[in-house]
């Protein structure tokens, strides 16, 4: 049991480390791109390949990689200009079962978006987990206009509204006489339906056969381009509302004996009764 107890501890402790150490590279990630990609913006091609890393024997030909660096600057200029804002989106790790889609040990997967007054679009880069230079670098296939976030916040307030009714919802089952109310919970939490969503990139989206698991709502906060707020509209809350509110639940009394008061001068004859 000591044993058990002693390597649980010690897998908590290193998860926690390595949570600790991701976080911290992510910080650095938005800075790195920041000077890789102003490098590649000012033509200094030799300083975006000392900030490269490479596997042993595989360096690429350096005349190769300036040609590939001037074929990105010629899209980043004609796309966006040579004055960019750089926002950190997320840093990822992806594991799958054949390895096919993983991230390559040791490297961590990082999403920047780059942006100027009018234009909105995201790069892909993979850097090393020890040395946080880049191993390889990506411009996304993505180049939006870039409006407003308004309506955006704005409907996150419709959002929360849902998970602030289907939270009174569950409290008020609790509160009440119903019987079998974990029905009442799987159908507040699990039917939410048809789901309404909202991109700032596409606007808004219904889809009636979308259900919205884990009180009604879904979002995501990823720069212009992949952030979305999404509600179920709270069926099952309703449901359970209504059901509340037009039944009379009633205490069972069980294993409790019924008292009957006994007339004075009552018998046993049916004359006296």
């Amino acid at each position: 049991m000591k044993t058990i107890k002693f390597l649980i501890t010690a897998i908590l402790i290193s998860t926690m480390f390595s949570g600790c150490t991701f976080i911290s590279n992510s910080f650095d990630f938005k800075s790195k791109t920041e000077t890789f990609v102003n490098a590649i913006l000012a033509k200094n091609y030799d300083k975006c390949i000392s900030l490269m890393t490479f596997p042993v024997n595989a360096h690429p030909n350096n005349d190769t990689l300036k040609a590939q660096f001037a074929n990105l600057n010629n899209m980043l200029v004609s796309h966006f200009g040579d004055k960019l804002n750089y926002t950190f989106v997320s840093a990822q790790k992806i594991f799958t079962t054949d390895n096919s889609g993983s991230t390559p040990e040791g490297q961590t997967l990082a999403f920047i978006q780059i942006d100027n007054s009018s234009y909105v679009g995201e790069v892909k880069l993979m850097f090393d987990d020890k040395t946080l230079k880049v191993t390889s670098f990506y411009v996304m296939d993505v180049y939006e206009q870039k409006g407003t976030m308004l309506y955006y916040w704005l409907f996150g307030v419709l959002v929360l509204g849902v998970l602030a009714f289907n939270i009174y919802m569950i409290v008020k089952l609790k509160k009440s006489k119903a019987p079998k109310k974990w029905i009442g919970y799987l159908l507040i939490i699990l039917l939410n339906v048809p789901t309404l969503s909202y991109f700032p990139v596409n606007g808004f989206h219904l889809n009636i056969l979308s259900f919205q698991f884990m009180l009604g709502i879904s979002f995501l906060s990823a720069g212009y381009i992949n952030s979305y707020f999404a509600f179920g509209l709270p069926l099952g809350g309703l449901i359970v509302l209504y059901k509340l509110s037009t039944t009379r639940y009633e205490e069972k009394l069980e294993n409790q004996p019924v008292l009957y008061e006994r007339l004075e001068g009552s018998g046993d004859d049916v004359n006296n009764i």
